[in-house]
Formats: structure tokens, C-alpha cells, sequence
């Protein structure tokens, strides 16, 4: 197996089993998990620490988001386009959230700080006369609803669904004759 392809599934199984065992996993239970021998993930990561710091990072980059971001269709309408961002954007969330709650540690930003998707800022900017401020701020602002609609202690038992998130977002809660997003 190649070297990359090596470190891809020790970080895939250590993400796994990190949910299920929290810190204490075992490197024996990665190796085993990524079909791997125990001193493979020696080679690749110095010590453990270093393989938990991996999986963080690889969490918090957004690079993934932005693939799966592209990967909509261009064609749709806005909802239908913000509603499957939301989608990603909730994935992404749940992941972080299962880890970290599973380490007992915080999520912290990614090293290049905090900023609004530029694939989110797209879809609003491919409609300035649907909006009314600016692409960046709709960004930033579903973003805003989106972490909190999806975080269990916000919400907890009760997420919203991308769709409805969608539709609070571009709606808001006043009442309308054909019912509640809600």
C-alpha cells in the first residue's frame, strides 16, 4: 500500500474508533482497523498524540467542504443549492462534534482562522438580486444558523434538517398560510 494511501486509512479507522473509545484507543485497534501491522503507524506518526492531532486538523480543514461544495449543481435553485450545502456543512459539524466530545477536548479553527466559505459566498454571489446584503454576510450568517440549529447542546434531540434550516434562513419564523418550517 502505498504511503499516503497508508496514513488515508490509519486517520480514516483512528477517526472511527476515536467515537466509539474515546483517547483510549488502543494503537493495536487502529492497526487492526486500517488493516495495517501495529509499527506501520509508528512510521507514519511519531507517537499517538501525534495521530490524534492529525485527525483534528484533518477535521478542521476545509478544503473537503469546498470539494463537496463544487460538486453541486450550479443549476439549481437557490434552496436546492443551499439546502445541500447545509448538508455538507452539518456532516462536517457532527464529526467534529463526535470527536472532540469523544476526546474531551474543544474544537478549536482551523490554523488559517475562521472565515466564510468561499463556495457558500458563491452560491449567494450568483444571485445578487435574490439577497438582500451581501453575499458575505448571507454566508456567514447561514453559517451562524447552521452551527446553531445543528449543535447538540443548542439543540439538543431536536437538529433541524438542512431544508428547514434553508427555509429559516431565507423565510424567517413569521407565519405564512402554507405552515411551519418548524
Amino acid at each position: 500500500m502505498p504511503a499516503e494511501e497508508r496514513r488515508a486509512s490509519i486517520l480514516i479507522a483512528t477517526r472511527a474508533l476515536l467515537v466509539e473509545h474515546g483517547a483510549a484507543v488502543t494503537t493495536k485497534q487502529i492497526a487492526e482497523a486500517a488493516g495495517v501491522a501495529e509499527g506501520t503507524i509508528f512510521r507514519v506518526f511519531p507517537d499517538k498524540d501525534t495521530l490524534l492531532q492529525a485527525v483534528l486538523d484533518g477535521l478542521m480543514d476545509t478544503a473537503p467542504v469546498e470539494r463537496a461544495r463544487k460538486e453541486i449543481d450550479a443549476t439549481l435553485p437557490l434552496e436546492d443549492r443551499l439546502t445541500e450545502a447545509v448538508a455538507v456543512m452539518q456532516s462536517r459539524l457532527r464529526d467534529i462534534w463526535q470527536v472532540t466530545s469523544a476526546l474531551g477536548v474543544s474544537a478549536r479553527p482551523p490554523k488559517s482562522g475562521s472565515r466564510p466559505f468561499k463556495g457558500l459566498v458563491a452560491i449567494f454571489a450568483s444571485v445578487p438580486d435574490a439577497i438582500s446584503c451581501t453575499p458575505k454576510f448571507a454566508a456567514q450568517a447561514l453559517r451562524a444558523l447552521t452551527l446553531a440549529m445543528t449543535h447538540p447542546s443548542i439543540a439538543p434531540g431536536r437538529p433541524l434538517k438542512a431544508g428547514d434550516i434553508v427555509s429559516l434562513f431565507l423565510d424567517g419564523v413569521r407565519a405564512r398560510p402554507e405552515g411551519r418550517p418548524c
